[in-house]
């Protein structure tokens, strides 16, 4: 059965994303959209007509990982979670999101941030994502009990936590690329730690 026109192009973003997610890992950031191309059976017009070019395809790629967590997000919908347990929650997601996914993955996003450092233009994009993705966790714990105290997590501090998960979880996936089978329970002590950021000095 022929594809209708909105059919076809997402299917042929599908398979430039798939393309390119292979290539990156295998041969890194500066591989060329008309390798990527090929290897997706399309012309290098159909990346710029679908993403405008390789950095926004790379970054559709990058936002397209942080996207998986939401799936193994609905135990943090309770709203009598503390911080700390939300904490907790959103390190179980984590986690199952990450092991879900294989190695040349997590080493696909490495790639794309070796390649920031040599291209402003992509590092301003990848700036953009991670600060919505930041906003995004953010959310999750605002107006939650603080440890050791009544109080409830202000929007300020929900955000100053969610950066420092985000750190040491991009600290994690770092050091597994080059030192596999690190101890998740210390990962885990240290973000519930994280948790009095959200206690009012």
């Amino acid at each position: 059965m022929r594809l209708t026109r909105s059919e076809a192009k997402a299917a042929n973003r599908r398979a430039l994303l798939d393309a390119a997610r292979i290539l990156v890992t295998q041969d890194g950031g500066s591989v060329s959209v008309d390798a990527i191309a090929e290897a997706a059976d399309l012309t290098s017009g159909a990346i710029y007509s679908i993403f405008g070019s390789k950095n926004d395809l790379l970054v559709a790629l990058i936002t397209e990982n942080m996207a998986r967590i939401d799936e193994f997000l609905e135990p943090i919908d309770d709203p009598a979670l503390t911080v700390e347990q939300a904490i907790d929650a959103y390190l179980d997601a984590w986690l199952a999101s990450y092991y879900a996914d294989t190695v040349a993955q997590n080493t696909f996003a490495l790639q794309v941030v070796l390649a920031a450092a040599e291209d402003e233009g992509l590092t301003r994009k990848l700036t953009s994502a991670t600060t919505a993705e930041v906003s995004a966790i953010a959310r999750l714990f605002v107006d939650r009990v603080a440890p050791g105290t009544d109080d409830r997590c202000t929007p300020e501090q929900a955000r100053d936590i969610a950066l420092a998960i985000q750190a040491v979880l991009s600290g994690f996936t770092l050091r597994e690329s080059f030192t596999p089978d690190q101890t998740v329970d210390l990962v885990r002590r240290t973000c519930r730690a994280i948790a009095g950021i959200g206690t009012p000095a």
